[in-house]
């Protein structure tokens, strides 16, 4: 059987329907950060490459001039696209909905449909697509799609994939679905609002992203060198180095899923310094890997010290929830899947789910694949670190004592 890194197909050139739908969604978090900060808000086509500058060696200014060819293309897509965005403000709602779980850097529900999609282009993004991945998103935030009745890649499986996912949708089901979800009442109502009206959204959301798209293609000249030197790169990478470093950092071990087809790495020029891979049992998906196109050269470019202590607050937020401190104990004990820990912790399938993707997303939880099941596993390496950490701080403070 091939190793996971060896089935990487490397894409030559953006995904332009995607860098559209990072470039909407990057609009509207920009919006929230003025109002939640409008002394310190900066035009969004002024903002630096780096967001949390404690974190690096290097000014955000001089991370700006050594990579000047993006900072230029973000500058002008978003100077570009800022009216078109800005005209449909009615979207950002949609686009901010999360379950309770989820912290500020996870998507929000619009953006989680919108990248559910494999379209290259908005122009390819039917009525039925767009309807399709709408459930299939809702769903994910209900218990119907964790409730581990079946086996991964199953028959059994993949029909209920199909029933969930019927663009022929009944609104009785969708409002048992909606209210089974740990949403806000506020955030219950405007999904039921969406699939209300999902005729005229789609529409919206579709014109919007076609002209934000053509802002990309535009000015996608002033990235390219670099966007092909990064694709060459990939390609030339024999031992498939960075693949390999991507993963098992996150602790994913992946080689028995889905083992005779590809995975699609596709670079992200909006979605610079971040890293992203989709590697879901529905069938009609492609398994997907996005890699940011400075995101090896920005984590270069860290202080490690100094993101060492960031991990180390988002780990200690992480587990001070005692819901996620009891996922960590019941994990202490040997790896399991979702339905055995709900069981175990007395929590339904998607709120365990939720808490899982939070602490993956601080590298205290990882996920393999064994037969027909995923297994979540402690990342032992970062909790021994966070360990050491703390414990050098109890050191340090009885030398002073």
């Amino acid at each position: 059987m091939a190793k996971w890194t060896e089935r990487v197909i490397v894409s030559d050139s953006p995904n332009f329907y995607m860098e559209a739908v990072e470039l909407v969604d990057d609009y509207f978090q920009w919006l929230n950060e003025s109002d939640e900060n409008k002394e310190k808000s900066i035009p969004w086509e002024d903002r630096h490459l780096v967001s949390h500058p404690e974190n690096f060696t290097l000014s955000p200014s001089e991370v700006d001039q050594l990579f000047n060819d993006v900072h230029r293309f973000l500058s002008e897509c978003r100077k570009n696209a800022a009216p078109v965005i800005y005209s449909r403000q009615d979207l950002q709602p949609y686009f901010a909905i999360k379950a309770s779980e989820h912290t500020k850097e996870m998507p929000g529900f619009l953006k989680e449909v919108l990248v559910m999609s494999d379209v290259q282009s908005a122009k390819d993004l039917t009525r039925d697509e767009f309807v399709t991945c709408c459930l299939f998103c809702l769903h994910e935030l209900s218990d119907k799609l964790h409730t581990g009745e079946f086996e991964i890649g199953s028959p059994e499986e993949q029909e209920l994939y199909n029933k969930l996912t019927n663009p022929d949708f009944d609104m009785k089901e969708i409002f048992d679905a909606v209210t089974n979800t740990s949403l806000s009442d506020k955030e219950q109502m405007l999904i039921l609002r969406l699939f209300q009206d999902i005729d005229a959204i789609y529409i919206k959301v579709r014109e919007t992203l076609l002209l934000v798209e053509q802002i990309c293609r535009e000015n996608y000249h002033i990235a390219k060198d670099r966007f092909a030197n990064k694709v060459k790169m990939l390609k030339a990478d024999q031992g498939k180095t960075y693949y390999n470093e991507w993963i098992e950092r996150a602790k994913l071990q992946i080689d028995d899923f889905r083992t005779e087809e590809p995975i699609y790495l596709e670079v992200g020029i909006i979605a610079y310094g971040a890293l992203s891979i989709r590697f879901t049992s529905w069938q009609r998906t492609k398994l997907r890997l996005s890699a940011g196109l400075l995101f090896d050269e920005l984590c270069k470019l860290e202080d490690k010290g100094k993101f060492r202590d960031k991990m180390t607050q988002k780990q200690l937020k992480a587990i001070a929830d005692p819901t996620r401190y009891k996922i960590i104990r019941q994990l202490s004990i040997r790896p399991q899947y979702v339905q055995e820990m709900a069981d175990a912790l007395n929590l339904t399938a998607a709120t365990l789910s939720h808490h899982l993707a939070v602490l993956q997303q601080v590298l205290l939880v990882g996920v393999s694949i064994k037969g027909r099941k995923s297994y979540y596993c402690l990342n032992a390496d970062e909790l021994e670190e966070l360990g050491r950490t703390l414990q050098h701080m109890a050191q340090r403070s009885r030398m002073e004592e």
